[in-house]
């Protein structure tokens, strides 16, 4: 539990203590000594009254059911405050529910759309390459870069975000809190379950969006709803293909100092295709999430 979440419980379960009244009557009415009631009373009743913390029962003579209804209601507050604490740190809040949309294929969890962050986990914004020069500096710096598809804000929508791997391997973390990049062996488990590569590809495309190859079709039967799409993806030296024939995924396996481990998907067969690829080309990403 947080510790600013036990301060504000620890609060106000002590303003929730009774205090014994040890006062003098006066017309009927209990008036306390400042050394006689609580300390949080006592605090209380000076927020509420405006007083001079140094005298304060020299400037007004407290009342005991005034005061302790006053103080019930400085406690009510504090409670509300520590079930809001509450209920944000055990994701109860709306804001705070997952938003990822996910299914379950054997003891995976994947995200069945591609990835569409614009900052690292840590709240660091990725620099986004609005241009081909832009696309260039940034890779061949070893910096992280993230676009859409020929630029086009429409088709991260569509497809999410194509990232370079300098953003996949980022200490920072591309994988929202929870999530990892999809390892390569993660992408063979997976294929293992739905009939191994030769089959994995056409299972795990969409049923439309995929063009047609050589008369034969390109869509898939979308078999466990992981709606891989025809999305493309960018070149190293920056130009954009394949979208409608092929989708390409970043592992987050390096191969070596140039190149890391890659999934593609193509329209012309329903293979799930795997091999080293340059760190420089833009490519889409799947998270799983993490154990517990």
């Amino acid at each position: 539990m947080e510790p600013l979440l036990l301060i504000v419980i620890f609060v106000a379960i002590l303003n929730i203590l009774e205090v014994k009244i040890k006062g003098i009557h006066s017309n009927g009415n209990v008036f306390l000594s400042q050394f006689q009631c609580s300390r949080f009373l006592r605090l209380n009743w000076i927020f509420f009254n405006n007083l001079d913390p140094t005298r304060p029962f020299k400037d007004s003579k407290p009342d005991y059911k005034t005061m302790l209804k006053q103080n019930r209601s400085i406690h009510h507050k504090l409670i509300g405050i520590a079930i809001i604490l509450w209920a944000s740190s055990c994701s109860l809040l709306p804001w705070n529910k997952e938003k990822y949309k996910s299914v379950k294929i054997g003891n995976s969890e994947w995200m069945v759309d591609n990835l569409n962050v614009s900052t690292f986990q840590n709240g660091d914004e990725i620099p986004e390459a609005q241009t081909k020069d832009d696309w260039v500096y940034l890779c061949k710096q070893g910096l992280p870069a993230w676009c859409y598809y020929k630029n086009d804000t429409a088709n991260g929508n569509k497809y999410g975000k194509l990232y370079n791997w300098y953003a996949v391997n980022d200490i920072r973390l591309l994988a929202p809190k929870g999530w990892h990049v999809a390892k390569d062996e993660e992408w063979t488990l997976l294929a293992l379950k739905l009939g191994g590569d030769a089959v994995a590809g056409g299972k795990l495309k969409t049923k439309q969006g995929w063009k047609p190859y050589k008369g034969a079709e390109g869509n898939g039967t979308n078999t466990h709803g992981m709606n891989v799409q025809a999305g493309g993806f960018r070149s190293g030296i920056s130009w954009f293909g394949y979208e409608g024939e092929g989708a390409g995924f970043w592992t987050s396996n390096q191969v070596d100092i140039d190149k890391a481990k890659y999934i593609m998907i193509l329209n012309a067969s329903n293979e799930l295709l795997k091999g080293p690829f340059g760190k420089m080309n833009g490519m889409s990403v799947r998270c799983v999430k993490d154990n517990k």
